[in-house]
């Protein structure tokens, strides 16, 4: 005999029971629990009026699990056979609501660092609440950084829904700096690029140096007067990026270079010179002599060790580093000494036999001349070479006149004469 008894079907939706003839609300794309009260020794068998659910776990169970696969209204049913073989049967209405469909879009998913984009959702009526990825709970989020971003949507329903992914990227950074090298009238400038990017996303390289515009790395530039000028410099990528930096230069004016020396008359025989700068708020960065010698003292000591037209260099750089010079000449003299007898005996005794002249450097002699005349103002000896001697000849006792002529090692004609007695 088939005895039919009532038992009660509940859902397990938010953690409470649903009772029999209650019509419950899910959403489309779910999983639900539904349950009767445990009875021992008692079957089970669920089953659903349509296609809109079907069941995924427990079906010859007390607790079923049913997956919601599109909006309708249909219902569950349980039948229920106890140890007695008796059979007890409800049902339970289920209206699934269709999920809400949020799609997001923007205008543009890649940027430049420091900029933002806009990410907004398909507003609609039904949608009741918001959640970005990012945390934001508004229809739209705007975007600084890299990344993956979606927003969660639930509806008047209750029904949740994450809509699509949109991935935006942003460009790398670019910062923009440079650095000077040189910042004095009449000298180059040096401006070196020093910003930060990636070399594969360089596009340009844009100077205003005092309103003339260059390109490259690093530029060159010359400021003809002191002052205060605003260069800048601007990059941009590849990617459209771009950033600029402008800063004030201050260009100074160039130290004046000047120096003395004493004594002013020098020659081999006081051969030292003192030097003493005079440039104003400077210090020399060397001395060149003009012989090779270098020294960078403030007021240098310098020996010369020949006679000679010297031009001696002085470089000055003051606290912003700008650079002078300045050439003078030096004239260091020959000294003409000689030592020449004013007697001599060629009386063949080995004994001051010649006549011979002496002196200082005369090896640095360009040319050399020596005549001798007689009384009557004859010409009696004459040589060019200056190791040659007068041994007097067959010439008498008297008093002779001789002449030299010389032309030193600067190339100055220098004479001299006087007289010499042979004594037999």
């Amino acid at each position: 005999m088939l005895r039919i008894t009532i038992i009660f079907l509940f859902s397990l939706v938010s953690f409470l029971y649903t009772y029999a003839e209650d019509t419950i609300y899910v959403c489309t794309g779910t999983i639900h629990e539904f349950g009767v009260p445990l009875s021992n020794g008692s079957t089970y068998f669920w089953e659903v009026d349509n296609s809109s659910a079907n069941i995924v776990a427990g079906n010859s169970t007390e607790l079923v699990s049913i997956q919601i696969n599109s909006p309708d209204i249909f219902k569950l049913f349980v039948t229920e056979t106890d140890i007695n073989g008796c059979i007890g049967f409800d049902s339970i209405v289920i209206v699934s609501y269709p999920l809400p469909n949020p799609i997001i879009s923007a205008d543009e998913v890649t940027f430049c660092d420091g900029d933002s984009i806009l990410i907004e959702l398909n507003f609609d009526s039904s949608f009741n609440s918001f959640l970005w990825n990012n945390n934001d709970i508004e229809s739209y989020t705007y975007v600084s950084s890299s990344g993956s971003f979606f927003v969660t949507v639930i509806d008047t329903n209750g029904c949740s829904k994450s809509s699509n992914i949109i991935d935006v990227d942003v460009y790398s950074d670019i910062v923009v700096d440079f650095s000077i090298i040189g910042t004095c009238v009449d000298q180059p400038s040096l401006f070196i690029n020093q910003s930060m990017y990636n070399l594969g996303q360089l596009s340009q390289i844009n100077w205003d140096i005092n309103g003339n515009y260059f390109s490259g790395d690093s530029v060159f530039y010359v400021f003809d007067k002191e002052g205060i000028y605003n260069v800048s410099l601007n990059i941009q990528t590849n990617d459209a990026c771009f950033d600029s930096i402008s800063k004030l230069i201050t260009i100074h004016d160039n130290p004046i270079a000047d120096f003395t020396y004493t004594p002013k008359d020098v020659s081999i025989l006081n051969p030292q010179v003192n030097f003493f700068n005079n440039t104003i708020n400077a210090l020399p960065l060397y001395w060149d002599f003009g012989d090779t010698y270098y020294d960078v003292s403030v007021n240098p000591i310098h020996t010369y060790n020949n006679p000679g037209i010297y031009n001696v260099l002085l470089v000055v750089e003051d606290l912003n580093q700008c650079v002078d010079s300045i050439y003078k000449e030096i004239i260091i003299y020959y000294d003409f000494i000689l030592h020449v007898p004013n007697a001599f005996t060629p009386n063949n005794d080995s004994d001051n036999d010649v006549f011979f002249i002496e002196g200082v450097r005369m090896e640095k002699y360009q040319s050399f001349e020596l005549i001798i005349f007689n009384s009557w103002g004859e010409k009696i000896y004459q040589t060019d070479d200056i190791n040659n001697y007068w041994d007097g000849g067959n010439h008498p006792e008297d008093v002779y006149t001789w002449l030299i002529i010389i032309k030193d090692e600067l190339g100055q004609i220098r004479t001299k004469n006087g007289i010499v007695n042979l004594l037999r």
